[in-house]
């Protein structure tokens, strides 16, 4: 009999094997990266010393919850959380974000990965509040049962469960139409005359290399640009769910969308998490032709589905729909909320969404709302007789005149990044992190100083404590030229008058 008249499965072009294969492992450098870069700043964000204590944040947390706190905060730091014990939780992410990008124990490792990275979110407080975290997670939970439950990624006895890959789907048309229709509802002039593009480079949070160069472009291609992201913000994502041809279709569009926001500015793993959420959109048919023969191979190990799934099979299919229920629901109920208030949710599916939302399972998703047109920035001053000052310069966000902004994603400087909303607040008493990172910096806390930049004074701390807030604007071509300064900018006011900051122990 010919080889060509016999069928094992269904054919190549409906089967995605080969993009759950690529999703997953590259969901595994996503984790991985994500734990790095905690790694380098949980002490001083959340340790003893640093600015706010995951330990006295639960404390407060069992207090007011009484009882019900493990529920309402489902973090694994409640068994401890030591300088010692964080560092080990981002050691562990990172160690099964590699396990997971080997294709090793996926499901077991989705899973802990999800609950590491839930558990910091909780403790993360002002530092780990951003729309890529929360996208993490919920596309994480969904990895635990898109995995094959078996020892290796590459087991041939699993079809890939199309019931959760419908829901990723929802999850990538969900991000991409809420960043479209919040712009929309938020009646921002910038957005309605598509000159939003003309601020976003310059006031974005930590601006890279090319944002000063993509600043400069004529205001017809930034009205271009703008409009262009409507479209694929707003029409494209709705070809996910016209066909496979549509889908092909709509892969190009959002996934240059994301390549183009990720060469302009830097959004963490935000941008790469979107790119990997998108190799979904494009079966084994397309990665076969993309793939290298050798690596095609290697991803390409189609389950038998002629063959009876058996007891095991029907349990997975069968938790998979019951997870795929639980998720819809939500995301109806979500839906209702955002469009029509929180009284519009019927009180069963009300319920349900309070007693599963601290496990952060579906969100609502939207960036610049409002665009931002103006960038304050503090600048904090430090003297020892409070005449002399010196700056505490920071790593990353706008600072020196003639640094040019940095690249530094996938890496987040959360500091710097609460830095620029602080700014935007304008008003101390509605950063009160801001006050307690001071009091670090008086105490000369290592672990805090770490994420600052070049300390000014390496002997002690000093006596006296100020913050000046200044207005940024990028230069023209011209007066860079002139000046070498990629930056300018004008005192605007005090933020945080002059204090003197009692260190423990100093006199």
């Amino acid at each position: 009999m010919d080889n060509a008249s016999v069928s094992s499965g269904p054919p190549p072009s409906k089967t995605y094997v080969i993009a759950r294969q690529l999703f997953l492992r590259l969901m595994g450098g996503i984790y991985f990266l994500a734990f790095l870069s905690l790694t380098y700043q949980t002490r001083g964000l959340w340790g003893k010393e640093g600015i706010l204590p995951a330990a006295d944040y639960l404390n407060v947390a069992r207090q007011f919850y009484a009882g019900s706190h493990v529920w309402q905060h489902p973090t694994i730091f409640w068994l401890g959380s030591g300088d010692g014990v964080l560092l080990a939780a981002c050691w562990a992410g990172m160690g099964l974000g590699l396990l997971l990008m080997c294709g090793l124990v996926p499901a077991v490792t989705c899973a802990l990965l999800w609950m590491l990275y839930v558990s910091f979110i909780y403790i993360g407080q002002d530092f780990l509040s951003f729309q890529w975290d929360i996208l993490l997670v919920e596309v994480g939970f969904l990895c635990i049962f898109f995995s094959p439950w078996r020892w290796t990624l590459s087991s041939r006895r699993e079809p890939v469960p199309r019931v959760i890959l419908l829901l990723l789907y929802v999850v990538l048309f969900k991000v991409m139409m809420q960043s479209g229709l919040v712009k929309l509802h938020s009646k921002d002039p910038a957005w309605a005359d598509l000159t939003a593009l003309t601020y976003h480079y310059w006031t974005q949070p930590i601006p890279n290399p090319v944002s000063w160069y993509v600043h400069q472009l004529p205001l017809w291609l930034q009205k271009f640009s703008c409009l262009m992201m409507f479209i694929i913000e707003l029409f494209v994502p709705c070809w996910i769910f016209l066909g496979r041809w549509m889908r092909r279709a709509a892969f190009l569009p959002l996934v240059g969308l994301q390549v183009l926001i990720l060469s302009t500015g830097n959004y963490c793993f935000f941008n790469l998490l979107m790119i990997v959420l998108c190799v979904l959109l494009l079966d084994d048919q397309v990665w076969r032709r993309l793939l290298p023969g050798n690596l095609t191979d290697l991803l390409d190990t189609t389950a038998d589905t002629d063959a009876a799934p058996g007891w095991f099979g029907w349990t997975k299919y069968g938790i998979c729909i019951g997870v795929a229920i639980v998720i819809t629901v939500l995301n109806i109920g979500l839906g209702l909320r955002m469009s029509y208030g929180t009284k519009s949710v019927p009180r069963p599916l009300a319920a349900l969404n309070k007693a599963l939302s601290p496990w952060l399972l579906t969100n609502s998703y939207g960036l610049f709302a409002v665009m931002t047109k103006t960038r304050p920035e503090i600048e904090i001053q430090g003297s020892t007789d409070g005449q002399t000052w010196k700056t505490y310069p920071f790593r990353y966000k706008a600072g020196r005149l003639d640094r040019r902004p940095p690249q530094v994603a996938p890496y987040q400087p959360r500091v710097d990044w609460q830095m620029w909303f602080a700014g935007l607040s304008g008003r101390l008493e509605r950063s009160p992190w801001f006050l307690r990172m001071m009091e670090r910096i008086a105490e000369g806390s290592p672990a805090v100083l770490d994420l600052l930049g070049e300390n000014p004074f390496p002997d002690k701390p000093p006596k006296y404590f100020r913050a000046k807030l200044y207005h940024y604007e990028f230069t023209t071509p011209a007066e860079r030229a002139a000046t070498g300064n990629w930056w300018k900018r004008s005192y605007q006011r005090m933020y945080m008058p002059e204090v003197y900051l009692k260190k423990a122990g100093r006199p």
